[in-house]
């Protein structure tokens, strides 16, 4: 089964990313941060690539 990310939206002050794999995983911070963030786990925990496009239409900037 391919796991699905999913994103979160929190309401903040901050503007950050924030996205959640179907496993659970959450990363959040710049889009610097949070794509290969979620690229490592995904490798490593699913043994899946995943592009910045994907990742980012996944993620919301909140």
């Amino acid at each position: 089964m391919t796991p699905i990310l999913r994103a979160v939206n929190r309401i903040g002050p901050r503007q950050e990313w924030v996205a959640r794999c179907e496993c659970g995983f959450e990363t959040r911070g710049t889009e610097d941060q949070v794509v290969p963030a979620l690229q490592k786990h995904a490798v490593e925990s699913h043994n899946m690539k995943v592009t910045r496009e994907q990742v980012l239409a996944r993620a919301l900037r909140v």
